[in-house]
């Protein structure tokens, strides 16, 4: 059991490691720009903004399909096989707007990984919930760290195009989700039909509008 756990625990940690890969595109902006002199600064921006705007609708889509019409397994590995694709495809891209189409489809891919990492995390941990809530921040940070520096060096070193080959380490992580994670158990029609206290939604309600705003200022800034 303890063995599974830890496993899972990896499995985990993996996927949140990918959560800001999108990040790897912001420091070669200027040079995308360069490429394509005749596309205007706002477009080229959306390199970086589109990815996560369309996470938003996937997310919400495929957190109320999952575990009910779609397996968490099988979305894990869509979303997966969706980022490595996506991910990969603009080094032999040459078309603006086809590489703006591929990472749309990196959007929807994260999009559909970030709600089943909860689901998975409850259910297999139970009372060790917050030590594996802080290994997923802390690898969802590094993550963030490090694609944001090779996708600079990777640029600096060979061209722009280069900084899409860092998403290859989405297939390591796609086998090591296919062959360990596991499949949380489905809700009783209890568990469905349990509805969250005003006393305890309130709280959260005010921590995500703050944190919502929060998160404007940054992506402004």
């Amino acid at each position: 059991m303890k063995q599974n756990k830890n496993a899972t625990s990896y499995a985990l940690a993996a996927l949140s490691f990918l959560s800001l890969a999108s990040s790897a595109v912001s420091p070669v902006l200027a040079s995308v720009g360069e490429a394509y002199p005749d596309v205007s600064s706002t477009m080229i921006s959306l390199l970086t903004t589109l990815p996560s705007l369309l996470a938003i609708p996937m997310t919400l889509t495929c957190g109320h399909m999952a575990g009910k019409k779609v397996s968490y397994r099988a979305l894990t590995i869509c979303g997966l096989t969706c980022n490595l694709i996506s991910g990969i495809a603009p080094f032999f891209t040459h078309n603006f707007y086809l590489l703006l189409l591929w990472r749309a489809l990196f959007g929807c891919g994260t999009g559909i990984l970030t709600p089943l990492i909860m689901p998975v995390m409850m259910s297999v941990f139970q009372g060790e919930v917050p030590r594996q809530a802080s290994l997923n921040a802390v690898a969802t940070n590094i993550g963030a760290v490090m694609f944001q520096m090779l996708g600079g060096a990777a640029c600096a070193a060979w061209g722009w195009q280069a900084t899409f080959l860092i998403y290859i380490v989405v297939f390591p992580v796609l086998v090591i989700v296919a062959r360990i994670m596991p499949e949380p158990p489905a809700l009783t029609n209890e568990e469905k039909n349990k509805k969250i206290p005003m006393s305890l939604l309130r709280p959260i309600l005010k921590w995500c509008i703050l944190y919502f705003f929060h998160m404007i200022l940054f992506y402004v800034c």
